[in-house]
């Protein structure tokens, strides 16, 4: 009886019986068309984030070589002075930095004679 009962509203649905308002089909279809539109631009996104964008104008980040990185390692802890940075920065090829500005001498200090 359960089986009967299922199959004839099936029938009635695949007949047109219950019918909805178009609104809601027009609906559906501004929402797919939604989701699909979300999903292309997703796609593209995503796809495009490999390449270096040469329509955006910003720059891309280089990758960093192994040797400067072991170079600013270096000038961070300490290890090795500005200008002896910048020398080796320049031997590998990369362009002089600037130099680190000095941090402004205080009355106090100017007024200390030198030890030197």
């Amino acid at each position: 009886m359960r089986v009967q009962s299922e199959l004839t509203a099936w029938r009635a649905i695949l007949e047109g019986v219950y019918r909805a308002h178009p609104f809601f089909g027009i609906l559906f279809l501004i929402l797919l068309v939604a989701v699909v539109a979300l999903g292309v631009v997703l796609v593209v996104r995503e796809w495009g984030r490999g390449r270096p964008s040469q329509a955006s104008g910003t720059p891309q980040a280089q990758p960093l070589d192994p040797a400067l990185a072991e170079l600013r390692m270096r000038y961070a802890r300490g290890e090795i002075s500005w200008e002896e940075y910048a020398q080796r920065a320049s031997g590998l090829g990369y362009p002089m930095p600037p130099p680190v500005p000095q941090p402004p001498v205080t009355h106090a200090e100017a007024e200390q004679p030198s030890s030197r």
